[in-house]
């Protein structure tokens, strides 16, 4: 049950807030923040996707279809078939924050494939087929040489308000100042991007973009077979950017069985145990994040992140990463903390928003497994 203060209303529909923080801690992985009292498309669909929510869903995508971008704006990041990141806005590095986000389009696809699974309707797809075909052209648009691209220059900027623009928004790792040199591909995003299109598939009745996505896919396999291939987090301007991240078995949610080998998945759990902790996996390896000032994305185990993990390892056999994911379980039972900040001894605690969206949806997926709707 999503607590009523996170509830609002906006153009008659039944929203919820990312997150609020009733304690006011301060004592935070990041400058602290009064918690997340907008409506953001992200938190918004993985938390219908893992709740199987389908009125949740339904009103989400209504409502962020009804913003989808229109134009190019350098101010707000605003493209053509753009969906928004967060909505009221805020300014930031004077700049807008609304369409700051490069993954967002892409759960706007996957949430409605996964609202049809849900709720066997598929007269919203139909309804909102324009939007879907924009959404999917938006994606397209960015793909170059096979891999999903971002860049400013997209929108005609020269940089966005956030440095980082997909769910790890604080700083990328190993850059002067936590801001990428663009353009930069970033694996994670790549990877739900490749999935948004497989639902356009779908939800099109097409198979438009199947060629499309097979060459992502062969990329993303000939990346993780090379030899440091599963230490890529991003390759931006400069070069690579290496380390060990929770997006590797994260990323798996996204994909099928039959996408990757058994002998990388059997990797990418392996190469993943520098991550592991007593509450699930950390978001990078401590060695990592050694470089990096914002420990919001670095130094933490996410709540909402464990289930993410823990529907990638039933989808892909992965017994060793369904129960470390599976640890949050009791830290969770009666409270939905944001996040875990984990010391430099490995201990944790509860950090950040003590009410987060996506932490609720965590706990119900845990609650309910049985009935969730995998990826």
């Amino acid at each position: 049950m999503i607590p009523r203060d996170l509830r609002m209303i906006l153009a008659g529909y039944t929203l919820y807030k990312a997150g609020i923080n009733k304690k006011g801690q301060t004592d935070r992985a990041c400058p602290p923040l009064p918690g997340y009292p907008q409506n953001f498309t992200r938190d918004g669909i993985i938390t219908g996707i893992l709740t199987s929510n389908a009125s949740l869903l339904h009103d989400q995508l209504l409502f962020s279809g009804d913003r989808q971008g229109e134009h190019k704006d350098p101010f707000t990041g605003e493209e053509p078939g753009k969906i928004f990141h967060q909505y009221p806005p805020v300014i930031y590095r004077g700049r807008s924050t609304e369409f700051n986000a490069c993954d967002t389009t892409a759960l706007y696809l996957i949430g409605h494939d996964i609202y049809k699974k849900v709720s066997g309707d598929g007269s919203l797809a139909e309804r909102e087929k324009e939007r879907i075909e924009r959404a999917s052209l938006y994606i397209l648009n960015h793909i170059r040489d096979g891999w999903f691209s971002v860049d400013p220059l997209f929108s005609d900027a020269d940089e966005y308000a956030l440095k980082v623009t997909y769910w790890k928004d604080s700083e990328v790792a190993k850059r002067t100042g936590g801001m990428p040199v663009y353009p930069i591909i970033y694996t994670f995003a790549h990877i739900q991007n490749l999935r948004a299109l497989r639902a356009a598939d779908t939800l099109l009745e097409k198979h438009t973009y199947k060629h499309t996505t097979e060459v992502m896919l062969s990329e993303l396999i000939q990346l993780w077979q090379s030899n440091r291939g599963l230490y890529r987090i991003a390759r931006d301007a400069r070069g690579p950017i290496e380390g060990i991240s929770s997006g590797l078995l994260h990323g798996l949610a996204y994909l099928e069985p039959e996408d990757v080998p058994e002998n990388i998945t059997q990797r990418i759990s392996l190469f993943s145990e520098p991550l592991e902790t007593p509450v699930g996996y950390r978001t990078i390896d401590a060695e990592t994040e050694k470089d990096m000032h914002d420990k919001y994305h670095a130094r933490t185990v996410w709540t909402y992140e464990q289930a993410m993990i823990h529907m990638a390892a039933r989808k892909h056999n992965l017994p060793q990463a369904q129960e470390v994911s599976e640890r949050i379980i009791p830290h969770i039972t009666n409270a939905t903390p944001e996040l875990f900040l984990i010391d430099e001894s490995g201990n944790s605690k509860p950090d950040g928003n003590d009410t987060q969206l996506w932490s609720i949806a965590a706990q119900d997926y845990f609650a309910h497994q049985e009935r969730a709707i995998l990826l």
